[in-house]
């Protein structure tokens, strides 16, 4: 076998990551008390560990074939609340200009930490319950397939983002979504969904056929929608950024902003990929 680990470090570093991207996802919706940013952090551990601690197949269940069902509901909600925050964020900064009045980063944060309850309520259930099920999705993918499993996911998301950000620096001359990310390319995309691609196919013929008996056509269908997912999911903190008018996640990685922006293109990769896993009846 290519890939042997079965140990306990992974199952405690997405725990700790579970905590480390809901206490920055905390900071970017304006929860300011301490006391609730510990609660909204403990609901999301405590339900990371609930679901770990479930068998195999009621782990399958709830957090695989539900999950499409899961995935809309919380879409939904994120989406709703996205359009109410937005729209009163847009009408916040029409007034300013039109006033004069110069939109300062404090005057914003006082904004948002005023807006609709049910926008900031919708946003932070939604964030809540998309981060934990991205992290229960890469624990299923290790607990159940295999460590190896759980690094060509990683592998395929991140080189696609790695290939997207190069390629588009480089060649990069029409914009993917301007309203969302002026900096993205069609063409940064383009290299880095063939990069992904590539990368992805080679891995899943040299070990996802042999070690765990998949299909060809279950290989292709892998490698042809990690690429995609981490670009939706690369997009999605994008608008989530912009919503809540910041340009990093966070500073927890000097240089690189934060957590969040190291792990958008899992949000969607992850899940879908334990969730076709269950469809495909590997899980």
């Amino acid at each position: 076998m290519f890939f042997a680990y079965d140990g306990a470090a992974v199952p405690a570093l997405l725990l700790i990551l579970v905590v480390l991207l809901l206490w920055e996802c905390s900071t970017l919706l304006q929860i300011n008390s301490v006391i609730w940013r510990v609660l909204y952090v403990g609901i999301g551990g405590a339900a990371f560990l609930l679901a770990t601690n479930m068998s195999q197949e009621t782990f399958s269940l709830v957090v695989g074939r539900v999950f499409s069902q899961i995935l809309l509901n919380l879409l939904v909600m994120w989406f709703m609340g996205w359009v109410i925050l937005s729209r009163e964020m847009a009408n916040f900064r029409a007034s300013r200009i039109n006033r004069g009045t110069k939109l300062d980063p404090q005057a914003i944060s006082v904004k948002l930490a005023t807006s609709s309850t049910t926008a900031k309520t919708l946003l932070r259930a939604g964030s809540l319950i998309l981060l934990v099920v991205m992290c229960l999705a890469l624990y299923g993918l290790f607990e159940y397939l295999g460590i190896g499993m759980l690094l060509y996911v990683l592998f395929g998301a991140w080189i696609t983002d790695t290939g997207a950000y190069f390629v588009g620096r480089k060649f990069g001359r029409h914009p993917l979504a301007k309203s969302i990310s002026p900096n993205k390319t069609v063409e940064g995309f383009v290299g880095g969904y063939l990069a992904g691609l590539a990368v992805l196919l080679l891995f899943g013929f040299l070990w996802l056929k042999p070690e765990l008996g998949w299909s060809n056509v279950t290989v292709v269908l892998m490698a042809l929608l990690i690429p995609l997912m981490a670009v939706f999911g690369d997009l999605f903190e994008s608008i989530f950024k912009r919503v809540v008018d910041a340009k990093d996640s966070g500073s927890i990685l000097p240089g690189h902003g934060g957590l969040l922006d190291r792990m958008d293109s899992l949000v969607f990769a992850a899940p879908v990929m334990l969730s076709l896993s269950v469809i495909l009846n590997k899980l």
